[in-house]
């Protein structure tokens, strides 16, 4: 799914043919994958255990006094956890005072972000890949790393971009930087022991998604007038980029369960139908549902493939295999833009009917159709990516205006 341009009064927006031009607060497609694992949705009353109160956020001590649980320890996988919501789980700042915080994604040791914008201090008018270590808060800049000094510049500001998007592998963090020129196109990673960037792709046309697994990158490219889409990828150590299904309509998201690939895609560029689809060992395209309303940020997990639909304001699943019939896991707020799915559940950033970033809400929702919908954040200034671990959620928020961007995190369950 594209993002959407929305509007601030410090973002000058510029025309150029043929380039997509977003502002601060627009959305993107997450690309965390998780590993299959059990289907959950039961509900239920959770047992108190010895020397813990009944809703769970404080434990009597021995000399009779009580203390906050440790988050840490929360099992989001338990079928009766109770999911978190701003009401009663602090929503924790971990990084503040940003320019223009948006694509984030996590892994067991380290919070990744994209930085973007011409006036980040110190930055030398370029934007920067972040990363900073768990368990860290920071206020002041100096606590996290810079691991690539030299991203995109100019986003906030309206330049001649697309869409930037990051995704973690098991050894690697990468990312798109996509221009209105299309030599300028580039996929960059970073191995993540050594932090050595190498360029995986150049000239790649405008990403509209990117995957990463072990030894394997894949990235969706969207349609440019009469030029139609594709999926490409490569070998992470090595090889060239190939198309691996030339030839689609206008792709809005792509991912793998680490063997077989998956995407969203328009029947159009900017049509509101669409197709969910999966490459067969053969080189065969089967069809898993069509006639779809806006389908994007495909995901799979546990031999289903979950997605959203943003115009329809539904979160989706069918098995992967292409049996059966799609069914609906939930509704959404207004324009969904990024899900990601684990063994907890089904969780998803929306940015709010105004379309200005206001309004933005996290949800999350059960593996399994008829189970009940959580808001777990509401009013999340400009919105702009959600990335979750085995414990949390983590968002990035734009803010109101440049200076108040902010990484967040809140637990998954109480």
């Amino acid at each position: 799914m594209r993002r959407l341009a929305f509007a601030f009064p410090y973002v000058l927006l510029l025309a150029a043919g043929g380039a997509v031009v977003t502002a601060c607060g627009a959305i993107k497609a997450a690309d965390a994958v998780a590993d299959p694992g059990p289907a959950d949705g039961e509900t239920g009353e959770e047992e108190e255990e010895p020397g813990t109160s009944k809703d769970g956020s404080v434990s009597d001590d021995l000399d009779g006094s009580t203390t906050k649980k440790d988050a840490s320890k929360k099992d989001a996988n338990d079928p009766v956890a109770e999911p978190c919501t701003e009401a009663v789980c602090p929503t924790d700042v971990i990084a503040s005072g940003l320019h223009g915080p948006v694509a984030v994604a996590v892994n067991a040791t380290h919070v990744f972000w994209i930085e973007v914008g011409s006036t980040i201090p110190g930055a030398g008018n370029y934007g920067q890949l972040i990363r900073l270590a768990k368990g860290t808060t920071c206020a002041d800049r100096s606590c996290f790393d810079v691991v690539d000094p030299l991203v995109l510049d100019g986003e906030l500001e309206g330049r001649y971009i697309y869409n930037t998007f990051i995704a973690l592998g098991a050894n690697d963090v990468c990312y798109t930087q996509t221009y209105n020129a299309s030599p300028g196109h580039t996929i960059s990673c970073f191995a993540l022991t050594t932090l050595t960037k190498r360029n995986l792709v150049t000239g790649t046309g405008a990403a509209a998604s990117l995957w990463v697994g072990a030894t394997q990158a894949r990235w969706a490219i969207s349609a440019n007038g009469a030029t139609r889409g594709e999926i490409r990828g490569r070998p992470l150590t090595g090889g060239t980029a190939q198309a691996l299904v030339p030839l689609r309509p206008d792709p809005t998201s792509v991912t793998s369960d680490g063997t077989a690939l998956y995407w969203t895609e328009r029947e159009a560029a900017g049509a509101p139908k669409g197709n969910v689809a999966a490459l067969r060992s053969d080189g065969g395209v089967a069809i898993l549902a069509s006639d779809r309303a806006g389908p994007t940020s495909a995901k799979a997990h546990g031999g289903y493939l979950y997605w959203l639909e943003y115009s329809s304001k539904l979160v989706m699943r069918v098995r992967a295999d292409g049996t059966g019939t799609p069914e609906t896991i939930a509704t959404t707020d207004a324009n969904p833009f990024a899900l990601v799915v684990d063994d907890s559940g089904v969780y998803w950033a929306s940015a709010g009917a105004a379309q200005t970033g206001s309004e933005g809400s996290v949800a999350r929702a059960p593996l399994t159709p008829n189970g009940q919908k959580t808001t777990m954040m509401s009013n999340v200034r400009s919105i702009y990516d959600l990335a979750v671990d085995s414990t949390s959620i983590y968002i990035t928020s734009v803010g109101a205006q440049l200076g108040q961007g902010r990484v967040l995190r809140m637990s998954k369950v109480r």
